[in-house]
């Protein structure tokens, strides 16, 4: 899951025209990775979302993780999911989604990203929406020194800032569309999309 490139958040809280619709743009901006994320719905609802999403990504050969939620993830035949929560243990979910799937996880501190490498987490998303872009970068700089798996970077970045974490080596670059203007939004997205035309995520 090298070379990530655009990860794309899609949020049920944050949607104006409907998940269905955003997973259709970010596919057609160039998403990569599709992360489903639902503190909204009941989790009946997030089965059903997540089946439409999951059907909508392997048409499209983009990966789908399913953020929380190991049994539906396993459901509908999800790439992944992505854990958030620090009560979730790696190995317990490994064992729920199988040995081909992926497990990420969100960042905590980097004693736990080690341990959560150590016990066979895939990928790291450090980073949030409000988050210092530097210190996200200073961090994320350190996790490339510890770690082995890719990480992720997630905030509100300017195009600068992108182009700063790419040249440091960040695997991929996690947006959530909503926090940034259409006009802005596809200018950051040309410039990860420039810097991974060379992919190497598996299908």
């Amino acid at each position: 899951m090298k070379n990530i490139g655009l990860y794309f958040i899609i949020s049920e809280a944050h949607s104006e025209q409907g998940i269905i619709t955003d997973v259709n743009n970010a596919i057609k901006e160039g998403a990569k990775v599709i992360h489903y994320s639902d503190k909204k719905s009941r989790k009946r609802q997030v089965l059903e979302n997540a089946y439409i999403l999951a059907a909508l990504c392997k048409k499209n050969n983009v990966l789908f993780i399913v953020e929380d939620y190991p049994d539906i993830a396993a459901l509908v035949g999800a790439d992944g999911v992505h854990l958030t929560q620090p009560d979730f243990s790696v190995t317990h979910v490994r064992k729920i989604i199988g040995d081909e799937k992926y497990i990420g996880i969100q960042f905590a501190t980097l004693r736990d990203a080690v341990s959560a490498e150590e016990q066979g987490a895939d990928y790291i998303c450090l980073g949030a929406p409000e988050a210092s872009a530097r210190a996200t970068l200073l961090t994320m700089k350190k996790m490339k020194e510890l770690l082995t798996m890719p990480v992720i970077a997630l905030g509100t970045f300017t195009l600068k800032q992108i182009e700063e974490f790419m040249r440091a080596g960040v695997d991929g670059i996690a947006m959530a569309p909503y926090l940034y203007p259409k006009n802005e939004l596809s200018k950051l997205i040309s410039i990860v999309q420039h810097d991974t035309v060379n992919s190497t995520i598996p299908t």
